[in-house]
């Protein structure tokens, strides 16, 4: 795995913020990862290279988790309704100290898992924008669901490169 180094996930990781971050609306709950559920075989190979194209196996999975602990956290997302696990995600540190990239998926497949996925991610981000942390996110090219989901939760794209398109939300997005 290439990394660009031993960053931190901002002075909000430093602090520990991380360690007892939970965001709830009363449907959905985004909670640390305690490694209560495999994610890794939540997701098919092709899916994995989707999500993390350096994520080839459970092992390279948790390495990532555990080697650059100090600026990557990943959280589940839990349904309220069943308390059941349905996705992740894991936010990374950038080499700008305030920038948070996130990146995950979900597991459950139906138009109520995407919506509950859409009001997930506007969770998260609205949290993190009000951290004072600039939040962004990437895909593939080649991943148009990804792409037309992001721009629906209020993403822009501002750069399309080898293959990659990166996005970015601002609160004035969000309407905050």
């Amino acid at each position: 795995m290439q990394h660009p180094g031993p960053i931190c996930l901002t002075s909000f990781v430093m602090n520990n913020e991380f360690d007892d971050f939970r965001i709830s609306d009363g449907i959905i709950e985004w909670r640390r990862y305690n490694n209560e559920v495999d994610i890794f075989s939540q997701f098919t190979d092709v899916e994995w290279q989707k999500i993390a194209s350096d994520i080839t196996s459970k092992d390279d999975w948790e390495d990532l988790l555990s080697r650059y602990s100090d600026f990557v956290k990943c959280f589940l997302l839990w349904k309220l309704s069943d308390n059941s696990p349905i996705g992740f995600v894991y936010l990374m540190g950038e080499p700008d100290d305030d920038i948070v990239s996130i990146h995950g998926g979900g597991w459950k497949k139906s138009l109520g898992a995407s919506l509950l996925y859409r009001r997930a991610l506007k969770l998260l981000s609205i949290a993190l924008l009000g951290k004072l942390l600039r939040v962004r996110t990437s895909c593939s090219t080649d991943n148009r669901r990804a792409e037309r989901f992001l721009r629906g939760v209020g993403f822009v794209p501002y750069r399309r490169a080898n293959g990659v398109i990166d996005f970015w939300i601002s609160k004035k997005r969000m309407n905050l």
